[in-house]
């Protein structure tokens, strides 16, 4: 109740502006963009409204200072507001007349087209095509660990293998493992996807003795991301196209889902820095008092962008505006290609304050040890106090790349389509 008397006016501007954008998107959910804008709007809400009520205001205030605060708020402001104007306008541009269909997912789901022959069929395609580029994938990442199998398919018995990794700064092939470790974690998704939409006995237990065999690689990873990119497209897929009970059985699935993830999530950020977690797993964890009582540590994203405020109106980070644009654009560009890309996203992404190496050093230690790491939020890597940046722009992408997606589907309902669409639910992370 005290963090409630202490926030400013733009922060219950947000809740309305929320709330009324909220109700706009529920009622054109049929259309292409409704569910995604959606989607968004709850993760802005739970990330950013909901963290100073959790957190506590007061410690906020006292660290960044009222004023900065408040400009922060006002940040949220605009970037809620410009998502409402932009997202239809993008949705009519990118579909042009398949915008006024509606959304064909929805429509597939309605009418229960997973029943049908053609799409089980398609499913039992796609999860043999699967199979295929798993396999050769889990060789050569078998080749690269010495055959340990155990901490690749079964790292709670063991600790956890690491096919792909390479130094932070690669060179030669590293781009190739980067794909692989990706393409790895695509392919579980995809498995998750068919599992859950598949009804046929043979295709259900070929996807889900691979999906067993694949998963387990993330669970007991230490990055949450990665979780949520293995979990939720084949949970989504469940809930919304295979499960038949009505809305209460589904929002109760849904709560249990969240409460037991939440419970070994937050068990994941309370022991990785101890040790491996299936290490962790077995002794039960740390069961310090002040563990116990410890919020979670990564409901805090309106703390970082204070954080990032701050940084920027004490000259530790300048904004580079309109370099990150070609920079992102350039990223997935090879460095054995290109020698000079490292170089040039580097500096677009920090551009320290003069020539001094040192000051950069300190720059990354503050940072990272003050809120983990500048993130890639729904605000993320946003701007000072005079509007929007880089990121907080290019998360429109994503977002209006599922809007394309549910609307291009057509009429033909692939299955591709559904898998495309499910797993583009998890790049809300990046908005």
């Amino acid at each position: 109740m005290n963090s409630l008397a202490l926030l400013p006016l733009p922060y219950y501007l947000c809740v309305i502006v929320l709330i009324v954008f909220a109700w706009q998107a529920w009622l054109v959910r049929d259309q292409g963009w409704g569910v995604p804008m959606l989607v968004v709007l709850g993760t802005v809400g739970a990330w950013y409204l909901c963290d100073p009520l959790y957190n506590g205001y007061k410690q906020y205030i006292d660290k960044f200072g009222a004023e900065r605060l408040s400009e922060a708020w006002w940040e949220v402001l605009i970037f809620l507001i410009s998502l409402r104007i932009f997202v239809p306008m993008m949705n009519r541009r990118i579909n042009g007349t398949l915008a006024l269909r509606g959304s064909c997912i929805l429509q597939a789901i309605k009418s229960g087209l997973i029943d049908t022959e053609e799409f089980q069929n398609q499913i039992t395609v796609i999860t043999k095509l699967l199979v295929i580029l798993w396999v050769g994938l889990m060789f050569l990442a078998l080749l690269r660990v010495d055959f340990d199998y155990q901490g690749l398919f079964f790292p709670y018995l063991t600790d956890k293998a690491d096919p792909w990794s390479r130094d932070r700064i690669g060179g030669g092939i590293d781009a190739v493992f980067a794909f692989a470790n990706y393409f790895q974690s695509l392919l579980t998704a995809l498995f998750g996807v068919c599992l859950a939409l598949s009804k046929r006995f043979s295709t259900m237990m070929l996807a889900g003795i691979v999906y067993l065999l694949a998963v387990p690689f993330y669970i007991f990873d230490r990055t949450r991301n990665l979780m949520l990119a293995v979990l939720l497209p084949g949970f989504i897929s469940l809930v919304t196209m295979r499960m038949k009970g009505g809305i209460v059985i589904r929002l109760a699935v849904i709560v249990v889902a969240f409460m037991a993830l939440e419970s070994w999530m937050k068990f994941v950020i309370d022991n990785r820095d101890l040790g491996s977690i299936s290490e962790a797993l077995k002794s039960g964890g740390d069961q310090s008092l002040d563990l116990k009582n410890r919020k979670h540590l990564g409901f805090n994203m309106f703390e970082e962008l204070g954080y990032i405020n701050l940084f920027i109106d004490k000259g530790t980070y300048q904004v580079n505006w309109g370099a990150r644009y070609f920079a992102e654009a350039v990223n997935p560009i090879p460095r054995v290609l290109w020698q000079s890309e490292l170089q040039f996203w580097w500096c677009s992404c920090l551009h320290f304050h003069g020539d001094d190496r040192t000051g950069g050093s300190e720059f990354w230690t503050d940072l990272w040890s003050c809120c983990g790491g500048l993130t890639y939020g729904c605000l993320g890597s946003c701007s000072g106090p005079s509007g929007l940046q880089g990121k907080r722009y290019l998360s429109y992408v994503p977002l209006c790349h599922r809007l394309g997606t549910n609307l291009q589907y057509g009429a033909r309902y692939h299955a591709a389509g559904h898998l495309s669409l499910y797993l583009r639910v998890v790049d809300v992370e990046c908005l």
